[in-house]
C-alpha cells in the first residue's frame, strides 16, 4: 500500500508530466490568427516549448537531480541487530523493546529514535560509541518491536511517560552501580 506522501508525490509527478505534454502539444498546434493584411498566420508561443520541455525533462530526469541532493551512505557495512534486547513494561501501559550495548560499567547514553523509525536507526552510533558507552536504544510504543498500549491511542504524552519511566529505571541502575 502506498503511503500518503508517496501517493501525493505520484499524483504531482503525473500532473507535471501531463502539463508538460499539454504545453508541448499547444506549442506545436499553435494558434491561427489574422495579421494586419488579413492573412492567416500560425503563431507559436516559444515559452510553451521551453516550459513544456523543462517539465518533461524534470518528469523523466528529476530523480537523478534529487538523488544528487540526498546524503550519501557512510559506505560501512551494516552490522545486523544481535537481538539482545528485551520487552519491558512501559509507564504508559505499553511494552517497550529496549536494547543495550557496550560495557556495563561505562557511562549510559539513552538513544531515542524519531517517528516512523526503530532502534536500528542507531546502528552507526552503536558501532562508533559502543566500546566507550553503555548504549540503551529503545523503540517508541507501536514502532519497531515495541507494543502500543492496549485500548489507548499512541500519543506524544504517552511517549514522554514511557521515556520518563525508562530514565527512572536507568537512574536506579546507575545509582546501584555507584555503590
Amino acid at each position: 500500500m502506498l503511503t500518503l506522501p508517496r501517493f501525493l508525490t505520484s499524483i504531482a509527478s503525473i500532473a507535471l508530466l501531463a502539463l508538460g505534454a499539454y504545453l508541448l502539444w499547444s506549442w506545436y498546434d499553435g494558434a491561427w490568427i489574422r495579421d494586419s493584411a488579413g492573412e492567416l498566420v500560425l503563431v507559436r508561443e516559444d515559452w510553451r516549448l521551453w516550459v513544456g520541455g523543462a517539465l518533461l525533462a524534470w518528469s523523466f530526469l528529476g530523480r537523478l537531480v534529487a538523488l544528487l541532493a540526498l546524503a550519501r551512505g557512510s559506505g560501512r557495512r551494516r552490522v545486523p541487530d544481535d537481538g539482545r534486547g528485551a520487552l519491558q513494561d512501559g509507564a504508559s501501559g505499553s511494552r517497550l523493546y529496549v536494547d543495550q550495548h557496550g560495557p556495563a560499567d561505562a557511562p549510559i547514553l539513552l538513544l531515542t529514535h524519531g517517528w516512523g523509525m526503530d532502534h536500528t536507526f542507531w546502528d552507526a552510533a552503536r558501532q562508533d560509541l559502543g566500546k566507550r558507552f553503555r548504549l540503551v536504544m529503545w523503540d517508541l510504543p507501536g514502532l519497531g518491536k515495541s507494543k502500543a498500549p492496549k485500548g489507548d491511542a499512541i500519543s506524544l504524552a504517552g511517549f514522554a511517560k514511557d521515556l520518563g519511566g525508562l530514565l527512572e529505571t536507568l537512574e536506579a541502575v546507575w545509582k546501584r552501580r555507584e555503590r
